[in-house]
């Protein structure tokens, strides 16, 4: 069952107003992407917010979930501040899926992934974003904002008629494409934006490449094909795991947030996708490597809001299911 006919079923979804500061999001509310090099974290609101490139150890380009004034981040959120948002994972996969759901517009999905083939030898280094509307008729705001060297450097921006390339004092170079035509402006708190409108059955692409030497049209980089042998990849990996006993799903759920912490090319793991995550009373620091991956949709209850208490420790049962699956987390 697809996360939209899903959400019918379900009635614990994330809820955004005017008053809400990302803030106040848990750990917990976010789901995460990666392509065996590095990993990115993706908010319940379309933000990235954390993603260092091109590989685990490089220094952040979107760094908001430690300094949301200079860490950068880029995002594709509803333009109407109240809308109630789920997340979880295509089944089997690191490709993630996100439900906006808009009081007096309508339904947008987003379908987040970075290109991915267990290959240790292919890495291409982007991140693709599939935004389609559902139903009515939504208004989204996207958002590119750059700041590399863990926010220490600002970027130059420079357009053409497919894209913006970000340049870095130090050289580094990031690209980002929507096929839309829609023009980047600048953003009063920093780097670029764009206003879409969609209507239901349309679709668009968000594509960022990193070291792109110019921003090219978005068939380039071949979106459906790299989401089709991304999935393809990672059901593929899925069938190894031989567990067969009680809780498999979470089991299956935890091997792949596994997998994506290995940097491929030498089969090491990372302790963390995130480094230094601010603790104290108002956001406790959670004791778990596998929070960020937990994106599956809640049970249903009463529906939380981004003031919600901050995120339990991982229970027993969950620790001994990461235990049991770190053998099949191996190449």
């Amino acid at each position: 069952m697809d996360l939209y006919s899903a959400a019918s079923r379900l009635s614990k979804p994330f809820v955004f107003n005017e008053s809400t500061s990302a803030a106040e999001l848990p750990i917990d509310a976010h789901g995460m992407i990666g392509d065996g090099r590095s990993v990115a974290l993706v908010r319940v609101d379309g933000a990235i917010d954390w993603l260092c490139w091109p590989k685990f150890d490089s220094p952040s380009v979107f760094g908001a979930i430690l300094d949301a004034e200079r860490g950068g981040l880029t995002a594709v959120t509803p333009a109407q501040a109240s809308f109630e948002s789920l997340q979880r994972y295509d089944p089997d996969t690191n490709v993630l899926e996100t439900l906006f759901t808009v009081p007096g517009q309508g339904t947008i999905r987003l379908t987040d992934f970075m290109p991915w083939n267990n290959d240790p030898r292919a890495a291409i280094h982007e991140i693709h974003r599939r935004i389609e509307c559902l139903e009515g008729r939504v208004e989204l705001d996207v958002v590119f904002d750059p700041r590399f060297g863990f926010g220490v450097e600002t970027a130059r921006f420079e357009q053409n008629e497919h894209g913006v390339l970000a340049h870095s004092p130090s050289g580094e170079r990031l690209a980002a494409i929507v096929d839309d035509g829609a023009s980047w402006v600048p953003r009063p708190r920093g780097g670029l934006t764009m206003r879409l409108s969609l209507t239901t059955g349309q679709r668009r692409w968000m594509v960022l490449s990193w070291d792109s030497v110019v921003p090219e049209p978005v068939h380039a980089y071949r979106p459906f094909e790299q989401l089709r042998s991304t999935r393809k990849a990672w059901r593929q990996w899925s069938t190894r795991l031989a567990y067969d006993g009680p809780h498999r799903h979470h089991v299956l759920r935890s091997a792949l947030c596994l997998k994506l912490l290995i940097y491929s090319p030498t089969g090491a793991m990372v302790a963390a996708p995130t480094t230094s995550l601010p603790g104290g009373s108002a956001t406790p620091a959670t004791g778990t490597i596998a929070t960020p991956g937990r994106a599956t949709p809640p049970s249903p209850s009463a529906p939380r809001t981004s003031s919600a208490s901050p995120p339990k420790r991982a229970t027993s049962s969950t620790s001994s299911a990461t235990r049991s699956t770190r053998r099949t987390a191996s190449r």
